[in-house]
């Protein structure tokens, strides 16, 4: 979609290939995920500003990735450019530690250093989602070396370019709140603090 920002185009392409999940449309059933709530809703953004998930799988084929683990932080995967010429390596994360991996931010088209007053206004952004009681995540890419087909930790970890941020809305799952329905029916108070 033309009326889409290249720069909101980049984030919602890094949520699209670092995505394990899938989004269907049946026909009985509208629109479901398959997989991850949360990287459901980052394919669900694409998709409305009218970027096809699959679409970009084609245009930018997998050639590595580092799974998601609790110890990392992030997921990272390995892309062969659309033009064929390089690779573009994309992560995706918890924001504190994506942020500290990036020397450059996306901005108005373009990139630029990431200095302490762009740090400082993304990490306010950061606190201001999660004071809303967002789930927060971070997108982050870099052009890598024509010919690179594996990615380790030491690519994934530096030199990135800041993409953005995503504030996701984290409902209480189904066993939290069979849990606190049980609570309450044992007569004990459930106090919830952000």
């Amino acid at each position: 979609d033309e009326t889409t920002p290249e720069d909101l185009k980049i984030l919602l392409r890094v949520g699209c290939l670092t995505n394990d999940a899938s989004l269907l449309h049946e026909d009985d059933r509208g629109w479901i995920i398959k997989g991850d709530p949360t990287e459901g809703a980052l394919l669900a953004a694409a998709r409305k500003a009218a970027l096809d998930p699959e679409e970009l799988h084609d245009r930018y084929p997998l050639a590595d990735k580092i799974p998601f683990s609790s110890d990392l932080q992030y997921m990272a995967t390995l892309h062969r450019a659309p033009d064929q010429k390089g690779t573009v390596l994309f992560v995706k994360g918890a924001p504190e530690r994506i942020l500290d991996f990036c020397s450059h931010i996306q901005e108005n088209g373009g990139q630029s250093a990431l200095d302490e007053k762009k740090k400082n206004a993304v990490e306010e952004v950061m606190r201001a989602f999660a004071r809303q009681g967002l789930r927060v995540l971070a997108a982050a890419y870099r052009d890598m070396p024509d010919g690179q087909d594996q990615i380790g930790q030491s690519e994934a970890e530096h030199d990135l370019t800041f993409a953005g941020l995503w504030g996701i809305v984290d409902p209480p799952r189904t066993e939290a709140k069979e849990a606190i329905a049980k609570c309450h029916s044992a007569g004990i108070q459930v106090i919830a603090h952000a």
